[in-house]
């Protein structure tokens, strides 16, 4: 098993969650399954299934550390 460097994961990650919001084309209201106000990884990899948690760890971009993404968390992380 090969080990990812931080800034190896966060491009990957990027790139990843760059294309599948492209593809999809997902809003966090969408993402946000249950409508609580944040995204959990389960509802991202819902939204995003090639998503790992590492990934999700490593660039979910979520500046206040709870484990969850809120709207302004969600749309920097997919570029929005």
């Amino acid at each position: 098993m090969t080990t990812m460097t931080k800034p190896a994961s966060l491009a990957m990650a990027a790139a990843l969650i760059a294309g599948a919001a492209l593809a999809q084309e997902a809003s966090f209201s969408a993402t946000d399954a249950n409508g609580d106000g944040v995204v959990t990884l389960s509802e991202f990899q819902a939204a995003f299934p090639e998503a790992t948690a590492e990934q999700f760890a490593a660039a979910d971009g979520d500046g206040d550390g709870d484990g969850a993404l809120t709207a302004a968390e969600f749309a920097t992380l997919i570029g929005g």
